[in-house]
């Protein structure tokens, strides 16, 4: 697939599956990516920003954050182990990503889970 001629939902959806692909590790960054993706990076910035109006690094954190909730959402791991299976490379720093992110903490979905869970987990502050 040439990604300098698809369109924007096909440019994104495969951008996300190689950050999905490499969730769990945390030594994958900005240049691991771009490495990845076979494109030059001054394209996949510029083509990010005006799709996504966001950095590659961010569009890398919204990818991983969105997966974690889901894995939380299934309630089977751990806050600190969703961090780790998410690629962030301390709890911490993912516990404050998630609640910038949502609006609410990893640790409000475990304490609510199952009751209040649809309603207010599927929703994103921005």
């Amino acid at each position: 697939m040439n990604l300098y001629l698809v369109g924007d939902s096909e440019f994104v959806e495969h951008l996300s599956k190689i950050i999905i692909d490499n969730l769990g590790n945390n030594n994958f960054g900005v240049n691991e990516f771009i490495t990845a993706t076979g494109l030059n990076r001054n394209y996949v910035s510029r083509r990010i920003k005006s799709i996504k109006k966001t950095t590659i690094n961010q569009f890398m954190t919204e990818i991983r954050l969105e997966k974690a909730r889901e894995f939380l959402l299934k309630g089977t791991y751990t806050a600190a182990e969703v961090s780790y299976n998410t690629g962030f490379r301390t709890p911490s720093y993912f516990n404050r990503c998630f609640h910038e992110y949502f609006g609410y903490t990893p640790g409000d979905i475990k304490k609510e889970q199952p009751i209040y869970l649809k309603a207010r987990f599927l929703t994103v502050k921005r």
